[in-house]
């Protein structure tokens, strides 16, 4: 099981009220009693089909049927969730009486699976913008179709506000200002050691709590970030406790892909119960068809431009006021160097991304800020680490994006949120690669592989061979520990069905000395 460490955990519930909409029910006695019995169609479950085969979508008060909706993507990857939406006009309806003004809300409904189980996705959003191609004429004409950019509505985020709060630290405050949005809050944290008046002079809740997260600080073994998740939480995570080299999975219930082509009097059958399994995600064949299954998977290399940028360590200094007008050391000029954190543990097999280990001009490849005229910690109006937290919390959220890992899944996997930490296995077909990977193991040291397994076969049988088309062999520098730092998820027309997609993140890597130069 996952440690409750690292779990990120409910501390306040939200209070937020949202707009009532309506999923249809084909469950009910009454609705069966309608149902016609001549009817050929194929049948699926309809509490299962609207919200979780395709998206409930309600614009204002017109609900938009399954053929309308073209395209959505459910992004929650910055901050606050945003969403893209195109729908076709079929009945004309957003061209006449029913186009969205300013204060129209968008309704995004998405049903988990299994539904007593995971919260459903439920989320009111505010449109930012709508563009629209018109209808063409003729027997082979097209509806009109409008495109929606949304973001979570969520009253009053962005109202410039005047409001102090009294001396406290910054996971204090966070919780305060949450339940004056509405919003719940959750952490893997249960404090903060940077106790200070903070005030929110005229500015956006949101830039409020984005400068109360990159000045929080615990411990030099602490980087934070802080965002809104679907489900109306504001989260507030320290993501180092994320990074561990403890071999431990967590048990879910996992569940197969959902089947919507079925005869007249299958509905029943249309969500299979699910099955208790350790969490993991891979293209293995074991779970294949399942919501731990991996369909593509793609590795980003973001090193250069990072460093590029920030350099391997930043050298911090500032005028110290208080020093300076007192005559203290160098004129009151004070100085530090922020170094990214590594994981406990990892220097005996794994390497950070940090320039060639026969290099050390890394160790030199520094960057250099001056942050002005500062008080000191005696005036009381910021925390003793405040200056150094600032940099810290930045270098390290940047440092762990060299090189993450974009990920699809075949079913949407509800046991999933932003910085969990997950196992993942990745696994090579072909004979002619598998070979090579086997070589490339050996040497790395990490070369135990599965039996050989017939797919017709249940056990496996017989040492293992890279030999044959069939042949899974992992790969030991793709497989390993990652936190999901981004989730999306999508429908279109053409797939039919709600997909998810992730990013993923790995600060160190499984290449030894003797394959430095490789």
């Amino acid at each position: 099981m996952a440690t409750i460490d690292r779990d990120i955990l409910t501390i306040v519930e939200p209070t937020i009220v949202l707009d009532e909409c309506f999923v249809e029910d084909a469950q009910s006695e009454e609705a069966k009693k309608e149902e016609s019995v001549d009817n050929t169609v194929d049948v699926v479950n309809q509490d299962s089909l609207e919200g979780g085969v395709y998206p409930m979508i309600q614009i204002k008060s017109n609900k938009i049927m399954q053929e309308d909706i073209v395209s959505l993507r459910l992004e929650c990857d910055a901050f606050i969730p945003t969403m893209n939406l195109t729908v076709a006009d079929s009945a004309g309806k957003l061209n006449d009486l029913e186009y969205p003004l300013d204060g129209t809300v968008v309704s995004l409904y998405i049903r988990p699976r299994p539904i007593d189980e995971y919260r459903p996705v439920r989320i009111d959003f505010d449109i930012i913008s709508i563009s629209s191609e018109a209808a063409t004429e003729g027997e082979e004409g097209t509806p009109a179709e409008f495109n929606f950019d949304c973001v979570m509505k969520i009253p009053l985020i962005y109202a410039d506000a005047l409001q102090g709060f009294a001396e406290g630290n910054s996971f204090d405050h966070l919780i305060e200002t949450a339940e004056g949005l509405g919003l719940g809050f959750a952490s893997n944290e249960e404090g903060t050691d940077d106790p200070m008046v903070r005030i929110c002079a005229q500015q956006s809740r949101e830039e409020f709590i984005n400068l109360t997260t990159v000045s929080a600080y615990k411990d030099d073994e602490s980087f934070f970030t802080s965002y809104i998740d679907p489900f109306y939480y504001l989260n507030f995570v320290n993501i180092n406790k994320q990074f561990s080299l403890e071999d431990e999975m967590e048990d879910v219930t996992s569940v197969p892909q959902l089947q919507t082509k079925m005869q007249p009097g299958e509905a029943e059958q249309a969500e299979p119960a699910g099955v208790t399994a350790s969490l993991r995600l891979s293209n293995s064949q074991d779970v294949s068809g399942s919501d731990m299954e991996i369909t593509t998977f793609n590795l980003v290399n973001n090193a250069g431009a990072v460093w590029m940028q920030n350099g391997y360590a930043r050298k911090v200094s500032y005028l110290n006021l208080n020093e300076n007008l007192n005559g203290g050391e160098n004129n009151g000029e004070e100085s530090f160097l922020v170094t990214p954190l590594n994981t406990p543990g990892s220097e005996e097999n794994l390497i950070p991304l940090r320039g060639r280990i026969d290099e050390e001009t890394w160790k030199e490849n520094n960057k250099c800020k001056y942050l002005g005229k500062q008080s000191s910690e005696e005036f009381t109006n910021m925390h003793s680490n405040y200056m150094y937290s600032i940099v810290a919390n930045y270098g390290n959220m940047d440092e762990i994006t060299k090189m993450v890992m974009e990920v699809e899944l075949a079913v949407v996997n509800w046991s999933l949120y932003r910085y969990q930490r997950i196992p993942v296995l990745i696994y090579t077909k072909g004979e002619v690669s598998n070979k090579g990977l086997e070589n490339r193991d050996e040497q790395l040291g990490e070369n135990e592989q599965p039996k050989n397994v017939d797919p017709e076969e249940k056990e496996a049988e017989g040492d293992y061979s890279a030999e044959g088309p069939n042949q899974q062999v992992k790969n030991e520098f793709l497989s390993g520990y990652y936190v999901i730092s981004e989730i999306i998820y999508t429908y279109d027309k053409e797939s039919g069905k709600i997909q998810q997609k992730l990013k993923l993140l790995r600060r160190e890597w499984p290449i030894p000395a003797q394959n430095k130069d490789n």
